[in-house]
């Protein structure tokens, strides 16, 4: 008797943690899920200064689930592969020759910063 009501105890417990859930609150998506998809440049800081520059609104960057990526800007095409590391904060292209640092990521938005020629990057990519 003692065993059944622990028994019932447990399932009731159980059921009202899963039923307060929210469902909004889980997030299921995994990094790569996250940034497999087109993304359009919307801003770009060089040394932490806005480029004006409207070229980068024809900068695109697509991630596919093959590993691969298309990379549009002003009409040039480029494309290869691409990797997340280990610990699912840098984006390695083509085996490791040019690397993006994750800085965030969600369905709306992807940032990412790198070094090049003495000079910081940062972009923000929103879904194109």
């Amino acid at each position: 008797m003692k065993h059944l009501l622990l028994k019932s105890v447990f399932i009731v417990i159980l059921f009202n943690l899963l039923s307060s859930c929210d469902p909004e609150a889980v997030n299921l998506s995994t990094q790569e899920e996250l940034l497999t998809k087109k993304w359009r440049a919307s801003q770009v800081l060089v040394d932490g200064v806005i480029q004006n520059s409207t070229d980068w609104e024809n900068y695109f960057l697509e991630f596919f689930d093959s590993k691969t990526y298309t990379l549009n800007s002003n009409s040039v095409a480029e494309t290869g592969s691409w990797a997340l590391n280990e610990l699912e904060t840098e984006i390695i292209f083509d085996g490791g020759s040019f690397i993006y640092r994750i800085i965030s990521l969600t369905t709306e938005e992807l940032t990412v910063a790198y070094n090049l020629d003495n000079k910081s990057y940062r972009i923000l990519f929103v879904p194109a």
